[in-house]
């Protein structure tokens, strides 16, 4: 099959308005996957630790997962998304990933959260494409490591990768994100739409003129 277009989509504050790591983790916290208490463990994470995503990403990972079995963290994905994908769908995004499926073209989502997550995701939207950070178990199926993080510079590989596969040049290429840390593959899109960007990736949206959603 012959696709004309290359449309890539973020997930997490692009095509859901929130993060859906952080969702599921409170929906964890419900299901008493992950003690209350540890919410407090989480928000030392994050406001004492000078991260990037992908090294938030690692913070987690070594103080909350390491150690669990897969299965049971990532067992109850399908209710979670029963409760929030369309609750909490970026409708303007949505509209786009609609045009895209409608125009036929070769659709991705990407992501630097868990490929588990990443993966019921985009079969819930029905879309074949998706790439995301994925992660080792030992012989006891217990998270024991990150396998492959999927940081900005790594999103623009796969992009290129799969383009250069495709036969579809930069103009092609239509990227949506709401992310600076995305700036790999903003480099590499002819067609960028930034999603609620911040004060930042605005003033460089509005320089180069892409669009703002």
């Amino acid at each position: 099959m012959i696709f004309l277009n290359l449309s890539v989509f973020d997930v997490d504050k692009t095509i859901f308005t929130v993060n859906s790591s952080f969702k599921y983790y409170f929906f964890l916290v419900k299901k008493k996957v992950f003690p209350k208490r540890s919410f407090f463990k989480l928000l030392k994470i994050f406001f004492n630790f000078n991260f990037s995503p992908e090294n938030l990403h690692k913070k987690v990972f070594f103080s909350f997962l390491k150690g669990k079995k897969e299965k049971d963290i990532f067992k109850y994905v399908d209710s979670f998304l029963e409760d929030i994908l369309f609750y909490f769908l970026n409708e303007k995004v949505f509209s786009f990933l609609k045009l895209s499926k409608k125009r036929g073209d070769k659709i991705l989502l990407i992501s630097n959260s868990p490929e588990l997550l990443i993966e019921k995701i985009a079969k819930k939207l029905f879309i074949e494409n998706y790439a995301a950070t994925s992660y080792k178990n030992d012989k006891l199926g217990r998270l024991n490591d990150i396998n492959y993080m999927m940081t900005g510079e790594n999103k623009a590989k796969y992009v290129l990768k799969l383009a250069n596969n495709l036969n579809i040049s930069k103009d092609n290429i239509f990227l949506f994100t709401d992310s600076m840390w995305d700036y790999p593959l903003l480099k590499i899109s002819g067609n960028i739409y930034v999603v609620n960007p911040n004060k930042r990736l605005k003033k460089i949206a509005e320089k180069n003129r892409w669009n703002i959603l």
